[in-house]
């Protein structure tokens, strides 16, 4: 499979605010082994975002990752996945547990310096239908705080 998001980005710090446009492509392997996935992303390719004179370049990364899902015997659907980013070298891992058929719960760790989003991450899904999910995450971002995403992704 191959995918896209164009993204719409809008920062705050004390009383500067700046926005930038991006796009993130991906490509996905599903069952290389059976239950096993296999994906690769470039993530930040756009505008750069100006905070009053100052204009700085998203990070443009490349990530690799793999998902499994364990068997479906379990009580509740599981799916671990491993999350690598090439540069600079991080590493993530989470899990996501299907509490229903329409709700989801996630919560990982990711590796690398505090000033990238390091540390636990929590996250739901809600699947709208089955074409339409909309997705919450929150993560730490060292002295700026806690980060939110809000995503609404349709599948087509």
């Amino acid at each position: 499979s191959v995918g896209g998001t164009l993204k719409a980005i809008l920062m705050k710090i004390d009383d500067s605010s700046a926005n930038a446009f991006c796009l993130d492509a991906g490509l996905l392997y599903k069952d290389y082994y059976p239950n096993l996935n296999l994906a690769a992303v470039l993530t930040n390719l756009g505008t750069k975002p100006k905070f009053v004179s100052q204009s700085d370049p998203l990070p443009l990364s490349i990530r690799l990752g793999s998902a499994y899902n364990l068997p479906k015997s379990l009580p509740i659907p599981l799916l671990i996945a491993l999350d690598t980013n090439l540069s600079p070298l991080y590493v993530a891992l989470g899990i996501e547990g299907q509490i229903s058929p329409i709700f989801s719960a996630r919560a990982g760790y990711a590796s690398g310096p505090a000033d990238e989003g390091s540390g636990l991450t929590a996250g739901i899904g809600i699947t709208i239908k089955p074409t339409l999910s909309l997705d919450y995450a929150i993560r730490p971002y060292s002295e700026l705080g806690l980060s939110h995403y809000i995503s609404l992704s349709t599948r087509f």
